[in-house]
Parts: C-alpha cells; sequence; structure tokens
C-alpha cells in the first residue's frame, strides 16, 4: 500500500474511532440516573433548584408560594397530592401568584433550604412581588384542605400590598368591588379597553370570596375583564340589568351569581354558585372557555424511573446504608439549621459522641467522629456561636485518608423499589437500632449496663429522642416519635429496656403506616423479626396469608435476636447492588462517567495525534542515536 493510501485507511480508522467514542459518551450521560422529587414536570408549578432559584423568584410582579420539603418525609408525601391538586386549582393565578417547590434533600438545595430558616418539612413560605436576595418571605401554615389554602393565599395577596414595601403591579387585576353600584353595563363598557371582549360580573355576598377567586381565575386572560357586584342596592341600574338574565338570588341557598356580557350585548347567566363543598369546581368548569392557553410555565424533568427491587440479603444490616443515614442526619438534617442555640448545641454535641462510640464504621470514619466531636465541643466550651454553614464546611472538607467522612451512595437493604420510598427513615431506624445494641453491648462488657453512665443504652436512647425532637426535619414523623417517647425515662428500668423500647416503638410505627401510600409495595411492613427470620421469637405461629400485628413475643428469645442482628460485627460492609432503581440518588454515580469520559478523551487524541507523534518521533531517533543517547521505545 503506498503512503496516500495508508493515510486513506489511517484518516477512515480515525473517524470511526471517533465516532464511535462520541456515541459512547453520549449515552453514557444519558443513562446517568437522576432522583426525582415529589413533583415531576406535568405540574403547573416550578421546580426550583440551585441554577435556577434566584432567576425563578427575583424582580418578579407576582408573589409566590414556596414548598420546601423533603422527598423521603411522610408528611410530605401525604401533602404532595392535595398539592399537586391546589396546583391545578389556581393554574389561572400565575400572573398573580405563581407555586414553586424546593427538595431539600438535594444537596446543592441546602443552601437555600437554609437561608430561609427551613427546619422541618414540609414548610411554606409566601414571598412578595419584586424580591430581593435579603427577602425571606412569610413563614405560612401547610393547610390540608384545598379550600384553606386557597383562602390563605388570597388573604396574602390582599395584604402583601396593604402592608408590604411595594404597590401593587399594574399587571395586577383589581379585586376591589364596584364603588357604586348606580353604573350600567354600557357606562362598565367604557371603562374597559378596546381589547377586552368579554365582561364577567360576579354578584355576591359582602363575605363571598367567590369574586376574587374568579378575578384571579382570568388574570391571563386580557380579553376578559371581571367585575365584583356586591350587595347593591335594589334599584340598582346594573342589577335590573342583570335580573333580565336571571332572577335574584336565594340567600339561603346561593352564595354568589356569575354572569357573562359580550360586547353589544345583554347579560347571559353563567352559574349560580351554592354554598357546599364542590361549588369551586362548578366555578373552575364554567369559566374553563374563558381561560386563555397559558405560557408554559418552567417545569422540573419527569421522573421516567421504573420499578425495580432490591437484591440485598434482607437478613442483614449494611453499612452503605449506616453511613448513609449518619452522613444525611449531620449534613442534611443538623447542618440546615443556620445558628445553633445553647441546647441545640448541647444535643449535638452528644449525638456525634453517641455516634464516635457506637457507630459501626470503618477506622477512618471513627477517627473523623472523634475530630467532628471536639470541633463541635470546643463552640460549648467557649461560648461561641456555631453556625450550619461552619458544619457544613467542616463535613465537606476532604481531611486525609485515615480521617474522613463517607460518602453517600446507594442504598442497599433499605432501597426502595422506586425513588421516595424508604431509603433515609429506614436507614436511620438501622441506624437507631446499631447504636442502642452496641451501646448495650459494651458497657455490658464492661459491667456498666445500668444508670445514666455515659456509655449505658438507657443514655443513648435518650440522646436519640433528643436528636429526634431537635433536628429531625420530618415535623409529623418527629411528632409521633415524641408521643411515643413521652415519660421515656420511667420506663427505662433495666438495662435491656432501650433495646426493647426501641424495636416496639418501631413495630408500633410500622403498624401505623402499614398500607399508607409511603409504604413501598415491594416490602410491606409486618411485624419484625418475621417468622423468617427469628422463628423463635414468637410464642405462637400466625397464619401465613395474612398480618397478625397481636404477636406475642418470646421477649428473651427476641432480645438474643436484635443483640445479634444490629450487631457491629453483623454488619455487612458492601459497597453497592448490581441492580439499581433508575433514579436512585448516588454520589459517585456523577463522578464515574466524568472519569469514564476522560480516559476516553485521552484515548481520542491518542488515536487521532499519534500518526503525528510518531512522525516527529523519527528525526528524534536519528539525532539521539547520533549523539549516543537510547532511542526512543
Amino acid at each position: 500500500m503506498d503512503g496516500s493510501g495508508r493515510l486513506f485507511a489511517g484518516s477512515r480508522l480515525r473517524t470511526h474511532v471517533l465516532t464511535g467514542l462520541i456515541t459512547f459518551c453520549v449515552l453514557l450521560f444519558h443513562s446517568t440516573p437522576v432522583r426525582a422529587g415529589l413533583y415531576d414536570g406535568n405540574l403547573p408549578l416550578v421546580n426550583l433548584n440551585a441554577s435556577n432559584f434566584y432567576d425563578v423568584l427575583l424582580g418578579k410582579e407576582n408573589a409566590w408560594m414556596i414548598q420546601f420539603y423533603s422527598s423521603w418525609c411522610g408528611h410530605c408525601i401525604h401533602f404532595a397530592p392535595m398539592f399537586k391538586a391546589f396546583a391545578h386549582d389556581i393554574s389561572g393565578w400565575r400572573q398573580v401568584l405563581g407555586l414553586a417547590v424546593m427538595d431539600c434533600t438535594e444537596v446543592t438545595n441546602i443552601k437555600f433550604c437554609r437561608l430561609f430558616e427551613v427546619t422541618s418539612f414540609p414548610t411554606l413560605v409566601f414571598l412578595g412581588t419584586k424580591a430581593t436576595r435579603t427577602d425571606r418571605g412569610e413563614g405560612i401554615e401547610a393547610h390540608r384542605s384545598i379550600t384553606n389554602l386557597r383562602h390563605q393565599a388570597l388573604s396574602l395577596l390582599q395584604g402583601n400590598h396593604s402592608t408590604g414595601p411595594h404597590p401593587k403591579p399594574a399587571s395586577w387585576p383589581s379585586m376591589d368591588p364596584l364603588p357604586d353600584s348606580e353604573v350600567s353595563l354600557a357606562q362598565l363598557w367604557s371603562r374597559v379597553p378596546q381589547q377586552v371582549h368579554t365582561m364577567v360580573i360576579v354578584l355576591e355576598s359582602q363575605a363571598s370570596l367567590v369574586g376574587q377567586e374568579v378575578t384571579l381565575d382570568l388574570s391571563g386572560n386580557p380579553h376578559c375583564r371581571v367585575w365584583r357586584l356586591v350587595n347593591p342596592s335594589p334599584s340598582s341600574t346594573l342589577l335590573w340589568e342583570l335580573s333580565e338574565a336571571e332572577s335574584q338570588p336565594d340567600n339561603s341557598t346561593t352564595q354568589a351569581i356569575i354572569y357573562t356580557v359580550l360586547r353589544d350585548s345583554k347579560a347571559k347567566f353563567l352559574l349560580r354558585v351554592p354554598y357546599s363543598e364542590g361549588s369551586r369546581k362548578l366555578i373552575v368548569d364554567a369559566l374553563l372557555p374563558l381561560r386563555t392557553s397559558e405560557d408554559t410555565i418552567e417545569r422540573g424533568s419527569k421522573d421516567n424511573s421504573s420499578e425495580n427491587g432490591s437484591h440485598a440479603d434482607s437478613s442483614r444490616v449494611y453499612r452503605a446504608d449506616l453511613n448513609n443515614a449518619m452522613v444525611y442526619a449531620l449534613s442534611q438534617e443538623v447542618a440546615l439549621w443556620d445558628t445553633f442555640n445553647r441546647s441545640q448545641l448541647e444535643v449535638l454535641e452528644n449525638f456525634v459522641d453517641v455516634l464516635r462510640q457506637f457507630f459501626p464504621g470503618d477506622p477512618s470514619t471513627m477517627l473523623f467522629l472523634g475530630r467532628l466531636q471536639k470541633y463541635v465541643a470546643s463552640f460549648r466550651e467557649r461560648g461561641h456561636v456555631l453556625r450550619g454553614e461552619a458544619l457544613s464546611t467542616f463535613l465537606r472538607a476532604a481531611g486525609s485518608p485515615d480521617s474522613r467522612l463517607p460518602k453517600m451512595g446507594p442504598y442497599v437493604g433499605c432501597l426502595g423499589s422506586r425513588p421516595g420510598l424508604r431509603g433515609y427513615p429506614c436507614s436511620l431506624w438501622m441506624l437507631f437500632h446499631s447504636l442502642t445494641v452496641n451501646a448495650y453491648r459494651a458497657s455490658a462488657e464492661h459491667g456498666l449496663a445500668s444508670g445514666d453512665h455515659p456509655t449505658s443504652a438507657r443514655t443513648t436512647l435518650l440522646t436519640i429522642r433528643d436528636y429526634v425532637s431537635h433536628f429531625f426535619t420530618c415535623s409529623d414523623c418527629a411528632a409521633h416519635f415524641a408521643s411515643q417517647a413521652l415519660g421515656l425515662e420511667s420506663k427505662l428500668r433495666e438495662p435491656r429496656d432501650a433495646v426493647l423500647w426501641l424495636w416496639r416503638t418501631h413495630n408500633a410505627v410500622n403498624r401505623r403506616l402499614s398500607g399508607d401510600q409511603t409504604e413501598d409495595p415491594a416490602a410491606p411492613k409486618v411485624p419484625f423479626p418475621p417468622e423468617s427470620l427469628c422463628s423463635e421469637c414468637r410464642t405462637s405461629r400466625g397464619r401465613q396469608d395474612t398480618v397478625d400485628w397481636n404477636v406475642r413475643w418470646n421477649v428473651d428469645r427476641t432480645l438474643q435476636f436484635l443483640l445479634h442482628y444490629y450487631s457491629g460485627n453483623s454488619v455487612v460492609a458492601v459497597v453497592a447492588l448490581p441492580n439499581e432503581p433508575a433514579g436512585t440518588w448516588r454520589g459517585p454515580s456523577i463522578m464515574l462517567p466524568l472519569a469514564l469520559t476522560a480516559v476516553l478523551l485521552v484515548l481520542l487524541l491518542v488515536a487521532l495525534l499519534g500518526p503525528l507523534g510518531r512522525r516527529k518521533l523519527r528525526p528524534c531517533r536519528k539525532l539521539c542515536t547520533r549523539r549516543g543517547f537510547a532511542s526512543p521505545p
């Protein structure tokens, strides 16, 4: 083959290599899973993240209602369907009030959650118009009904510009009633721009909110104008013109009547709004033809994950799960606070000290926990204020190879069949059981298992209780745990009581959540331990086809099982499963494609530049040989 042929063949080979590598890189990045939150992209709300937070919220003419949530929190999971329905219910209000959500379990979102002083979930914040970086909004109640949320939103919108720093934007419609009821339809037409071709008139009582809601429902339609006619006098000209379309309302059963008027036409009756729970749907359906196709709102990505089961052995406790629980608790629950008061600092110091003594980590983790305990204690000893950002910085610091915090990775035994199930709550229970069991075993070996000795299981359990009450961010979950822990000190009379109390409480929680929407269908809740793990733990065998929560336990045998099951010696140091559900968050998964891509790029350069490099080396071989040096290989 001549030189030109070799050159052509080499060029063609390099082209094939280049095409293959680029295709592989694209597929690699495309297949990298992304964890989905509770709100997908098919909703009339904005999914906030670290990239769009300020761009979406600041300087806008509309106000915002923001929900800060945690995708694993049971309260948030229960709240999500109602909030989604609320988003659809007020989707016509977006010119005046936008809805947004932020998942505080995302590491990059924590600084914004901390900025708005979010310490429990879900948290709702009302942010007024023309917001700046220094505005923190107003915390509002997370009502559990759409009606209450809607009425609360109306009140906030009205108050925002009666007491707020900014005047009502010109783009907002007026929600005030007609100042005089003596006007006629012709006079109303003279007050609206030529582009308006439909007027909607709401005849209502003083206490009714229908007119304000309808005004906001149609605020996105520039061709429609809403008027509120409140308690008009019987001699009102406008009332007489409307009565030609419909008789006067029966005040005992009707809260409002809605009319529509086209230019050069008489008023037409649209809807009589009764005092009933379903009246809002009647209004929304009746107004649908008057709603314009509104601008597409910014949305997050859809959750395209598919269900996938865990291949973990359910009879084992995995270090990966315990690591995730500890890291998440410290870096995304505790560090969520802006500053720590004296009580919080004491609880945090005690919790870290318990981790330092009884967490079944590898040597580098245990050394890091020792450093962390001294770091937290130094603030209390010197009377200095510890800030959440400073704690985050300390936790993120790389440290040394022999002293560092583990990285979060995929769950193993606590892996859910789809994102949002099991995960952190499951692993936190595992962590709590592990700490109490290891404390009991350690103190029993030294004859210190009773009393309030710092190494006792009793002290460890009380520290866990204090952690939950001060730092656990799922507000409903924390409240339920607190109710179970009332008078806990008096219930811990024997050394083993701490281990058994936590086991009984966990079973009680599982019983309450059995069949709940937060339950993983691939891992239904059953009394623990199941017969498959410990048949001797029960004094009687139940039916195999049903779940019997009224189990009669052999407490002594159950205690022995728990002491073995959660012992540090029984923990499996597994890193990952061969089969993970799409959408599972994993820190290293982002770095893996980057590392592989870097290697591929190097190979690509070698493939493209190799012939050129070899041509440049030929003169060097001759020169090196002439000067007595060994030639390059």
